[in-house]
């Protein structure tokens, strides 16, 4: 429940983790949040065969994320984001509510960021906003970890930030 993007908002990725550790036979990859060595080392340690990165990886360069979208990202914080239905529903999507998007916090999730009289965006100011990169009211899918992107760099400087973080953490702690 902690990754951007569409997903069942059920569970946390810990007590996830566990659960599918528990009966899974093959090698089961971790995603939700996980944006830090520190956290990647987190689901290691508890049995992940590896990680799936989403929002770290969405502000890296050679992403096809539109710059406005990454700068936003840049300014979140973790507490940034918020679990909606509102995309799917102003833009007729045939997502089912139980799979809700976490996307950051904007105008368009947030009535009491509009000034007061404001009315809801409607659908054709929302897909305007889509058309023109303006995720002041575009939906930018974004995990909790949000709060640890902090620079725009290439993505094998990110990978190989997080795997030689976790590699250190998980040495230290076994040494």
């Amino acid at each position: 429940s902690e990754g951007g993007g569409h997903g069942a908002d059920r569970l946390a990725l810990l007590p996830l983790l566990d659960a599918v550790l528990d009966i899974a036979t093959v090698p089961v990859l971790a995603a939700g949040g996980i944006g830090s060595g520190r956290t990647l080392a987190a689901v290691l340690a508890a049995g992940a065969a590896g990680a799936w990165l989403g929002t770290c990886l969405a502000a890296a360069e050679e992403s096809l994320l539109p710059e406005s979208a990454r700068l936003a990202m840049l300014a979140a914080d973790s507490s940034s984001t918020t679990v909606t239905t509102a995309f799917d529903e102003a833009l007729d999507l045939p997502w089912p509510p139980i799979y809700p998007a976490r996307v950051l916090r904007n105008e368009f999730t947030d009535p009491w960021s509009r000034l007061e009289g404001d009315d809801v965006p409607d659908s054709d100011r929302l897909r305007a906003a889509i058309a023109d990169d303006d995720p002041r009211l575009a939906p930018v899918d974004a995990g909790q970890g949000v709060g640890l992107v902090t620079h725009i760099e290439p993505a094998a400087a990110i990978l190989d930030r997080l795997c030689g973080d976790a590699a250190e953490l998980l040495a230290s702690r076994h040494g």
